[in-house]
């Protein structure tokens, strides 16, 4: 599943809660002892689950971007480099051991990590910013400003698609409407918003429609009663889950292109409003 992620920087050290035996419970599952409690405001630890401070590369502080089914772990770290202000470069964390991913920039930050342990990161020195793939010891420079990597080894740029040297655009469905691309899936599907062009009065319309576009060919979705699809995830094979805004709130909206499946909520009261 595509993950959209909104980073922000934190001061002090995060902590990464690590999986290291089976013993996982999951919601709904009965709890390990009658007897846990937790006081207002704390969270009781679960059972099975350790807790592992990543480090930093020196300096005060780490933010963890993003973590693969590898266990490799991204992010941007504070160093120890004497500046007159904290540097801070993108590392990589593995079993323990953290690298320093750009170790002469100025600044650094690695934003993602696919399967395959590809890495998209920027750094910034004194020729400027340059986003970058890392994969397999190999650094491949990026053509611009890119949000995303998936498991294919592509890259969302604005609006277009990276792949092995190649910049595909992702066109608008029409001349009436432009395009928004927010969310790259594993499989290569992109997911975004239409927007139709203002009108002879000016303004900015609101989008009236999202779209999932995978290889040149873009499909077009709008949920009839719905109003601004916006996608907030898209699984393997295309289908994409929305937010929609319908009377009395939101809905939630899983859709293939052709068919919509509106998630009622867990009371079914009709048009009770749901968030994906």
């Amino acid at each position: 599943m595509n993950r959209f992620r909104q980073h922000s920087h934190m001061a002090a050290k995060i902590a990464l809660g690590v999986t290291l035996t089976a013993g996982v419970a999951w919601p709904g599952a009965a709890p390990a002892s009658a007897s846990t409690s937790a006081p207002a405001g704390r969270c009781t630890p679960v059972a099975g689950v350790t807790t592992t401070d990543l480090g930093t590369l020196g300096g005060p502080g780490t933010v963890a971007f993003d973590l693969n089914d590898r266990g490799v772990v991204v992010g941007v770290s504070d160093t120890d480099i004497p500046t007159p202000t904290i540097t801070s470069h993108a590392f990589r964390w593995r079993e323990g051991v953290m690298v320093d991913m750009t170790p002469t920039a100025d600044y650094g930050v690695a934003s993602d990590v696919n399967d395959r342990d590809g890495i998209l990161f920027r750094e910034n020195d004194a020729s400027g910013e340059q986003m970058a793939i890392w994969s397999r010891r190999t650094t491949t420079p990026l053509p611009g400003y890119a949000t995303a990597i998936n498991d294919r080894g592509e890259a969302l740029l604005n609006n277009a698609v990276w792949r092995r040297e190649t910049v595909t655009d992702i066109l608008p469905p029409d001349p009436d409407h432009w395009v928004v691309a927010t969310g790259l899936g594993s499989r290569g599907h992109v997911v975004g918003t239409v927007w139709p062009f203002p009108g002879p009065g000016g303004g900015h319309p609101p989008h009236d429609g999202a779209f999932v576009w995978r290889d040149g060919t873009m499909t077009v979705i709008r949920v009839p009663g719905l109003f601004m699809p916006t996608p907030v995830g898209v699984d393997r094979t295309g289908r994409v889950l929305l937010q929609a805004v319908g009377d009395g709130g939101t809905r939630a909206v899983l859709s293939d292109g052709v068919d919509h499946v509106v998630l009622p909520s867990l009371t079914g009261t009709p048009d009770a409003s749901t968030t994906a």
